[in-house]
């Protein structure tokens, strides 16, 4: 065994130009697998929770028909009756009504002047990040939720627990103090029962950390192009009301914003929606809600789309293994010839081909090992996560350098010392 270990750092040291040839070609196969594994995950996860519970639901958006909002504004016998319709919308049993508001909050950098999340964090899984004055702030992407998005769109708890009705009452007595549900990336960064305290809506304010959702939980809405995951987003429930320090109550604007914000989601196909909502909006002698369908077809074909650009990455990452295993194959193959003198030396001195063989495995998994660095180094800074796990990334170079050794090893098994000394003499 020392013979081994003395012939694997000659070896690293005498054909070094040999080894970082070996090293760059593994490392780069295993970054493009690494690459097709995790968006791999990502659309198994995504693909999972659409197909049981979004794709065999229709989603509509409502708002009142152009022109009639001014004429509504104008008349206190209509806005009288908001409410009903809204609770009518709400309660009706055809559907599952819900509505949502973008929001944000503002987390202050810790003690020593750091970020407390990585920038990540910062725009969420949209395009770009929100706008704040204070230098020393995170501004983290949230949305405020009414009970009913979460059936509607599958979302599940992974630790923790959901909202509950109290958590939906802000009171006066308890100041800027609301519950959150967390993203499953914050998980590294804060724990069910934290108290996070920060800015929101201009003011001081604390969250209390009640659960976390399920690592890629989808949300979409008539806004986006495609489906979002909440993992980097904080939930906040859409307040109904706030109870006074009098103990009088104060309707909260979230309370109406199903009329103006407002979504359906269905689950029984032959539901004529606009023709339902027209049957309670003339009951009441309200103007027209126009209920308009969306995400069936760009759902569908986000994922397909995204199917195919997997079944391309995974061609693509297969070719690269496959030249690397014939690149890497010619590669150690000159390495042995290179060393041939040096392991006839070795079997005269009364080193056996069974030893010699073994340095060079070693040597051959030492780059295997190697060649995982990179991928785990880029998992670390970008996620602060193995988002792939590392036993995957060394079976994708451990074959391939398995593969590639073969006729080195057989190369040396068949070494003839009397053709070796003619060459030599000639």
């Amino acid at each position: 065994m020392k013979f081994c270990r003395k012939e694997l750092f000659r070896n690293i040291l005498t054909h070094w130009k040999y080894n970082l040839l070996i090293f760059l070609e593994l490392a780069a196969c295993v970054l493009m697998v690494f690459v097709v594994l995790y968006n791999l995950n990502i659309l198994t996860s995504r693909s999972s929770s659409y197909i049981s519970g979004i794709s065999d639901k229709r989603y509509y958006s409502m708002e009142i028909e152009e022109g009639s909002t001014s004429f509504i504004r104008e008349s206190k016998q209509l806005q009288s009756q908001i409410s009903k319709i809204v609770s009518t919308i709400e309660t009706y049993p055809k559907w599952k009504a819900y509505s949502y508001a973008g929001n944000s909050f503002g987390l202050p950098y810790d003690e020593f002047g750091e970020k407390v999340v990585p920038e990540i964090f910062e725009e969420g899984y949209e395009s770009g990040k929100l706008n704040t004055g204070n230098p020393n702030l995170q501004v983290l992407k949230a949305y405020s939720f009414t009970p009913q998005v979460f059936s509607s769109f599958d979302m599940k708890i992974s630790e923790g627990r959901l909202f509950n009705e109290d958590d939906y009452i802000l009171k006066e007595s308890e100041g800027e103090s609301t519950s959150v549900i967390l993203g499953a990336a914050y998980k590294d960064y804060f724990k069910v029962g934290d108290t996070i305290h920060g800015w929101g809506n201009t003011k001081d304010m604390k969250l209390h950390v009640v659960g976390f959702l399920e690592e890629g939980t989808l949300f979409s809405s008539p806004e986006f192009v495609n489906m979002i995951t909440l993992d980097r987003y904080i939930i906040y429930p859409m307040h109904s009301k706030m109870i006074m320090l009098d103990h009088s109550e104060t309707v909260y604007p979230g309370a109406s914003a199903l009329l103006w914000m407002g979504n359906i989601v269905v689950s029984d196909m032959s539901v004529d929606v606009q023709k339902e909502i027209n049957a309670i909006t003339n009951t009441y002698g309200f103007p027209g809600i126009k209920c308009t369908q969306w995400g069936g077809t760009y759902m569908e074909s986000t994922e397909n789309v995204s199917q195919r650009n997997i079944i391309l990455l995974s061609g693509l990452a297969l070719l690269l293994c496959c030249l690397a295993a014939v690149s890497l194959t010619h590669v150690l193959s000159r390495k042995a010839e290179k060393n041939m003198r040096s392991y006839a030396v070795y079997l005269i001195s009364g080193i056996s081909p069974r030893e010699i063989i073994i340095s060079i495995l070693m040597e051959a998994l030492l780059y295997a090992a190697l060649a995982v660095l990179p991928a785990v180094w880029l998992s670390l800074i970008q996620f602060k996560t193995m988002v792939v796990p590392l036993y995957k990334l060394l079976l994708i170079s451990l074959p391939i350098v398995l593969v590639s050794v073969i006729p080195a090893v057989r190369l040396i098994a068949k070494i003839n010392l009397d053709q070796l000394a003619r060459r030599k003499s000639e």
